[in-house]
């Protein structure tokens, strides 16, 4: 299996986290359940060329990740939607897409009839950023954009890889916690901390896939936890994975390209 990411540019920088090709291997044992890591994100997928789906889906941020069935060959195409960013073009809160995983022409559907032809007329993955880039450009034009200051709080806490206290956040973007947790769960779909400990996982399962670590002890301490028990319980909460089975799934199993880590 292999995944990739491309970057976006120009307009959907503040928008789009990334454009992604997730390609399934042809020896994929029958009945395979492909574990989807959260990541904070709302995620709009296609699958090219299968008819056994119509449309794109729509992935809510979760708090716990996504299991799907996948068959060997398959290959999906999609766009993961930086936190808080979904109401700009989908129009729909990510509050309203929380722990949501259905066809994308329930929540929006203009926006499925412009990319799902987008998706399927494109002849390979390269095209993909530069087709449905410009109909996501649009619709972040007839929307209105990100909060402004839920994205200063998300910049800090991906800048600190989760580990920036919320109270620090709030004085920094002047609301208090009370103010800024309703905003924040409103457009995120998640709240500060619940995204925080997302970031600092994710930051934590980079850095085992990038295999800069030689140990998950280490790098339990590199990104803050009290110790490797503390991580342990964290991948489990959120992964529904141990480390190990973590490795085994997402690092043994996938080899990655270029993806963007931190975000």
């Amino acid at each position: 299996m292999h995944y990739h990411e491309i970057a976006p540019v120009g307009g959907l920088s503040g928008s789009v986290a990334s454009f992604w090709e997730f390609t399934a291997g042809a020896d994929l044992p029958q009945g395979y359940m492909h574990v989807i890591p959260v990541d904070g994100c709302v995620s709009i997928a296609y699958i090219p060329r299968n008819p056994r789906f119509q449309g794109c889906a729509i992935v809510g941020p979760r708090l716990t990740s996504l299991r799907v069935p996948i068959c060997a060959g398959d290959r999906f195409w999609g766009v993961r939607l930086l936190p808080g960013a979904a109401r700009s073009i989908v129009g729909v809160s990510g509050r309203e897409l929380f722990e949501r995983h259905l066809p994308l022409r329930e929540v929006a559907a203009a926006l499925d009839q412009e990319l799902y032809p987008a998706f399927v007329n494109a002849k390979d993955f390269e095209q993909i950023p530069s087709v449905t880039g410009k109909i996501l450009e649009a619709h972040l034009k007839s929307h209105r954009p990100p909060d402004r200051n839920v994205a200063r709080g998300i910049s800090e806490i991906l800048r600190s890889h989760g580990q920036s206290k919320i109270a620090d956040i709030c004085a920094i973007v002047g609301f208090s916690e009370r103010q800024f947790l309703r905003l924040f769960r409103t457009e995120v779909g998640l709240s500060p901390k619940q995204f925080a400990r997302i970031c600092r996982l994710r930051a934590a399962a980079i850095d085992a896939v990038d295999g800069v670590s030689p140990s998950w002890g280490q790098i339990a301490n590199e990104h803050g936890y009290a110790d490797q028990s503390h991580l342990v319980r964290e991948f489990t909460n959120f992964f529904g994975l141990t480390p190990t089975e973590f490795e085994k799934h997402c690092i043994e199993h996938i080899s990655h390209g270029d993806i963007r880590r931190d975000v």
